[in-house]
């Protein structure tokens, strides 16, 4: 990744005060000087290619009834036949004796209906794309790009990316980059990077560097968990060249990785580790595993280390073993000498053993004192019970001591109100006002709002607490506004509690958006007041993620008529909102929309929003662009928002940046954020920075006092 540029006033500042000798400064070619990855033998100038747009597939004709028939029928074979291996078998076979023009409409007729959050459609997506990629990848990509929504974008989009992994990397890599920049093509670099690294681990590792990931993305942690699992000697030798957090970050993954492997060897190189952060979080990884196949020798590792870290070691060992065995999880705790560390492994267990063992973890409850190691076990066995059994629940925790009985109920109360809502009703009448209360009247609402919401408001009014009708309404309306928004929305007027009413509008606002975005924004527009500005942008923020154009049109407009404080709260939150969103797909158009923007609040969240998400993964571009901005507030929000990004691994430029800030208390806040990170790093480097800043003396000793 190259050094974030400073800021243009304070460029020559910061040549003199030799501050560009961050390792992640990559100079021009000719220098002489290399990348952090530089051993890998790395191409620094990738493939230039033309990305891909969304609209582009939406040009392509739908593929017709025969596709969705096919579709149908490929469904009803996956929910049918019980073994998937099978099913999918014969689906790939039809599609390798199909024209290649019918599977890519059968592709298209499937993207063109968005993501059904079903397996078996998750699934047929798999096949589907990897075929077409085998046929043709470049349209298998604009394809997978006309789908409706993200995550139906992705799931198409990952199987021609692995398909092309398979055959010929660089291709793979070239397909990336047609992707448009954002959070999507930093999730399909990662995948790309755990396929490749299963066979060329340096090539996966150049690969995200030419595609200027951050050291500390998830993309990193892929590659180095995949790399372990097939040469982990190399992969923890590439690992130990990073600088010194981001090898931290990927740590923990290519350890677990290494212990499925090799766990001898991979407790042996953790305990051979200097820095006392990274050894603890290699050893926690490893030994955890070790504690499987080797109790004993996983015990006497951890007892071996400092108290703090041997009591975080022996309650992941406790993990382990419940999560195979309750009963020999149990026994093992006999072994431990300490009570305090005997407790905290009986609790973990309880945490472990309630997922498919309940006897044993009621045993470990029955070990354990009274106290609040034993009451936080038990308050996560019964909602654990509570939603499996309710009836057990029930009649488990009726026997418990009365103050246990009491403080517990509410847990089995919620799921019992689905099953039984009228005993939930009586029982819970019983209780004393708090959270838990009403967390079960709501639940009871939502109920019987199912098969009658107008009467469950009805009912709701005339319950005995104020505590239980807030709770029981709004519930009521939800459930409501879930199935029938355009009728919920008329008994809107009926609710005179202003902060209920919010409350409501918000929950139909994102409801109805989620089923009809254009149907919704009609509704919102069509109200008065500070309701209106609030159904509005509940709006935009639910339908920002897919269509961003859309809902910052819509917020311009409306921006013109805002005309109280919390108006323009909601839209400024709404335009942090969608710049996000559009900052994710084109960080460039999300700038230039952001800078339309009246001067103000409103402004300054967005091109604060659009300075923090595109330096998540190209500061540079956003340190140019900061530069061209004028000198005013939202300069300012962006500049923090770009200090916060890049602190960490560059925090010379960081420092640099909140320095050009205007003056005042906001630049301080900045300041002393950047100087903190800085000081973690290098304390004398953050301290000299400090004192030669041409920063005012009072401003110097307030930030030089936050990191005394």
């Amino acid at each position: 990744m190259k050094k974030a540029l400073l800021p243009a006033a304070t460029l020559v500042t910061g040549l003199a005060a030799g501050w560009f000798g961050h390792q992640y400064w990559v100079p021009p070619a000719g220098t002489g000087q290399s990348s952090p990855h530089g051993k890998f033998g790395i191409v620094t100038a990738p493939v230039a290619v033309q990305p891909i747009q969304e609209s582009a597939a939406k040009e392509i004709p739908p593929g017709g009834n025969a596709a969705a028939a096919t579709l149908t029928a490929w469904h009803d074979l996956l929910k049918k036949e019980p073994n998937d291996i099978r099913s999918l078998g014969k689906i790939l076979a039809t599609l390798d004796s199909m024209k290649p023009e019918d599977i890519f409409a059968i592709a298209v007729q499937l993207t063109s209906r968005g993501n059904l959050w079903d397996e078996d459609e998750s699934q047929l997506r798999r096949v589907l794309f990897s075929k077409l990629a085998e046929l043709d990848p470049d349209r298998a990509l604009t394809t997978a790009m006309g789908a409706k929504d993200h995550w139906s974008r992705l799931n198409g989009l990952i199987p021609v990316i692995q398909r092309l992994s398979d055959n010929d990397p660089a291709a793979a890599e070239a397909a990336v980059l047609k992707i448009p920049q954002g959070q999507m093509r930093m999730e399909l670099a990662a995948r790309l990077a755990s396929f490749m690294a299963q066979t060329d681990g340096p090539g996966a590792a150049a690969m995200l560097t030419r595609l200027k990931l951050p050291s500390g993305d998830a993309s990193w942690s892929s590659l180095y968990s995949s790399w372990a699992a097939s040469d982990p000697g190399a992969a923890s030798a590439a690992l130990m060249a990073l600088p010194r957090d981001a090898a931290l970050r990927s740590l923990s993954s290519m350890c677990e990785a290494w212990a499925l492997r090799d766990p001898s060897g991979a407790v042996a190189w953790a305990r051979s580790l200097t820095d006392p952060a990274m050894r603890s979080s290699a050893l926690l990884t490893t030994i955890t595993s070790l504690a499987q196949s080797n109790p004993r020798e996983a015990t006497a590792l951890a007892s071996a280390q400092p108290v703090g870290e041997r009591r975080n070691l022996l309650t992941r060992i406790a993990d382990s073993l419940a999560a195979a065995d309750g009963p020999k999880a149990i026994e093992w705790t006999k072994s431990l000498t300490d009570p305090a560390e005997r407790q905290r492994c009986l609790a973990r267990i309880v945490y472990s053993a309630s997922r498919a063992d309940i006897a044993s973890a009621k045993e470990a409850i029955a070990q354990l004192p009274p106290g609040a190691v034993r009451s936080d076990a038990l308050g996560y066995l019964v909602r654990h019970m509570s939603y499996s059994d309710p009836n057990s629940a029930k009649e488990w925790v009726m026997s418990l001591p009365a103050y246990e009985r009491t403080q517990w109920m509410g847990s089995f109360l919620t799921p019992l109100s689905i099953q039984d809502p009228a005993e939930a009703e009586r029982l819970s009448r019983d209780l004393p006002p708090s959270r838990a209360n009403e967390h079960i009247w709501r639940n009871i609402a939502s109920n019987k709002a199912v098969a009658d919401p107008a009467g469950t408001l009805t009912w709701a009014a005339t319950l005995d607490t104020e505590q239980a009708r807030q709770a029981a309404t709004r519930a009521a309306f939800e459930t409501w506004s879930g199935h029938s928004p355009a009728e919920a929305a008329k008994a809107l007027n009926g609710i005179t509690d202003a902060n209920l009413r919010r409350n409501a509008t918000e929950t139909l606002a994102r409801t109805w958006a989620s089923r009809s975005p254009a149907e919704a924004e009609q509704w919102a527009a069509s109200l008065s007041g500070d309701d209106r500005f609030t159904a509005l942008s509940t709006v935009w923020n639910a339908t920002a993620i897919d269509d961003p154009q859309r809902a910052a049109r819509s917020l311009v407009t409306t921006a013109q008529q805002a005309d109280s404080a919390t108006a323009i709260d909601k839209l400024s939150a709404s335009a942090a909102s969608i710049a996000s969103a559009w900052t994710g797909q084109n960080p460039s158009e999300a700038a230039a929309w952001a800078l339309t923007l009246p001067d103000g609040k409103l402004r300054e969240e967005a091109l604060g929003k659009v300075a923090g998400e595109w330096a998540r993964y190209d500061p540079e571009a956003v340190s140019v662009w900061i530069n061209s901005l004028p000198q005013d507030r939202s300069r300012d929000y962006a500049i923090g928002q770009l200090v916060n990004q890049i602190a960490s691994t560059d925090p010379a430029s960081a420092f640099t940046w909140a320095s050009s800030m205007a003056a005042g208390e906001k630049q301080i806040e900045v300041l002393k954020s950047a100087a903190a990170t800085w000081k973690n790093q290098d304390p004398d480097a953050a301290r000299a920075a400090i004192q030669n800043s041409s920063l005012p003396d009072e401003v110097k000793a307030r930030v030089m006092e936050s990191i005394r």
